[in-house]
C-alpha cells in the first residue's frame, strides 16, 4: 500500500519530545520561511471521529486501539503534519501494529533518564514524586489525551524496550542528554535522519538559539504553551540533565533503578544507587483491562486511570511489546 505517511516523535512523556519538534519546526520556518504543522498528536480527534462508529465520548480505550491504524491513516492524508507527537508505546494490538509501515515513514525516539522523568511527570499530572514513580512502572499505564482518547505509554521500560524493537519502519534515538550537551549536532543528525538534503548549518543555530531553555520559558511566562497541563504552573520547569538529585528523594532514585535497571543499562545510563538491573518483566503476565470508562474531559496529558491492577501485575505482553 502506498500513499502519504507520518513521521512521528515518540517518547514516555517528558522525556523531550516537545523540545525535539520545537527544534525541528523553528529550523524549517527559518529554512523555508512557511509555517510546520509540528503540534498534532496522536490522539488528535479528528481522525477518529472520522472512523468511529460512535461518538468519541462513548469509545471505550479497546475500540480506540482498534481503530488507530485507521485513524491513522485519515491522518495521513494531506495536508499531513510535519511531525505528530505520540507517548505511546510501539505495542501490535490483536494484530494490529500501532506504528503500521502502512501510515509510519520515519519515527524518531526521544529517552530520558528516568530519574529525571519522575519529577517532570509528577508535575505535569499533578501528583506526587512517589506516586510518579509508581505510575513509571505500571504496565497498564496510559495517558489521556485529547477529549476521550488516550496514549498508552505503558511502563517507561515497556515504552523504550517496544521502540528498541521495533522494525516497522526507520527509528531514530535521541538520549535527551545528548541533545542537551550537543542541540546543534544533535539536531543535523535529526534532520539528516528526516531526509532533508543541504541542511543550513545557519539555520540549525538559529533554531538552537531561539529554543534555549531560557527563551522558551520567558515566552511561555509571557504568552502561555499550548501544551501545559492544568496542574502545572508552568510546562518548561528546569531543562537540566541531572536534576534528579535535587528533586528525588534517595529512597524513590533508587526504587527506579530497581524498576528500570535492564533498560536504563541498555541505553548507557549508569545506575548510581544499585549494583545489579531488576530482571524484566515476566513474558507471560496478562493484558490489561481494556475499558477505560466514558465521560473524559477535553484536557490534554492528564492522569487516565490506570489499566487493570497497579504494577507488574497487568502486564502488556498480550497487546504486544515486541513488534518485529
Amino acid at each position: 500500500m502506498s500513499g502519504p505517511k507520518l513521521n512521528f516523535v515518540a517518547s514516555y512523556p517528558k522525556s523531550g519530545n516537545t523540545w525535539v519538534r520545537m527544534l525541528i519546526g523553528t529550523y524549517l520556518y527559518n529554512a523555508e520561511g512557511k509555517f510546520t504543522r509540528t503540534k498534532t498528536s496522536d490522539t488528535n480527534t479528528t481522525p477518529f471521529h472520522n472512523v468511529s462508529p460512535v461518538p468519541l465520548d462513548r469509545l471505550g480505550f479497546e475500540q480506540q486501539m482498534q481503530l488507530r491504524p485507521a485513524a491513522m491513516l485519515q491522518l495521513a492524508r494531506p495536508p499531513r503534519a510535519t511531525l505528530v507527537k505520540s507517548h505511546d508505546a510501539a505495542v501490535i494490538f490483536k494484530g494490529m501494529a500501532q506504528f503500521a509501515p502502512q501510515f509510519t515513514d520515519r519515527v524518531i525516539c526521544v529517552v530520558r533518564d528516568p530519574k529525571d522523568v519522575a519529577p517532570s511527570l509528577a508535575d505535569h499530572i499533578g501528583v506526587s514524586i512517589e506516586e510518579a514513580v509508581e505510575k513509571m512502572d505500571e504496565q497498564g499505564f496510559r495517558l489521556k489525551g485529547d477529549n476521550n482518547l488516550a496514549h498508552f505509554t505503558s511502563s517507561w521500560s515497556i515504552n523504550v524496550k517496544s521502540w528498541l524493537e521495533y522494525d516497522q519502519a526507520p527509528t531514530h534515538f535521541v538520549r535527551y542528554r545528548d541533545l542537551h550537551a550537543d542541540t546543534e549536532g544533535e539536531l543535523t543528525a535529526i534532520l539528516e535522519f528526516l531526509g532533508f538534503e543541504d541542511i543550513d548549518p545557519e539555520a540549525v543555530r538559529r533554531s538552537v538559539e531561539e529554543n534555549r531553555f531560557e527563551n522558551v520559558r520567558k515566552e511561555e511566562e509571557e504568552s502561555g504553551f499550548s501544551e501545559q497541563s492544568d496542574s502545572q504552573d508552568r510546562f518548561f520547569r528546569k531543562g537540566k540533565t541531572g536534576s534528579w538529585r535535587e528533586d528525588v528523594p534517595e529512597h524513590l532514585a533508587r526504587r527506579i533503578e530497581i524498576d528500570h535497571g535492564a533498560m536504563m543499562r541498555e541505553l548507557g545510563y549508569d545506575l548510581a544507587l544499585v549494583d545489579e538491573p531488576a530482571p524484566f518483566a515476566a513474558d507471560d503476565a496478562p493484558p490489561p483491562d481494556a475499558d477505560v470508562g466514558s465521560g473524559a474531559d477535553d484536557s490534554v496529558d492528564e492522569p487516565a486511570e490506570t489499566a487493570g491492577p497497579a504494577g507488574r501485575e497487568s502486564g502488556v505482553n498480550e497487546v504486544g511489546v515486541a513488534v518485529g
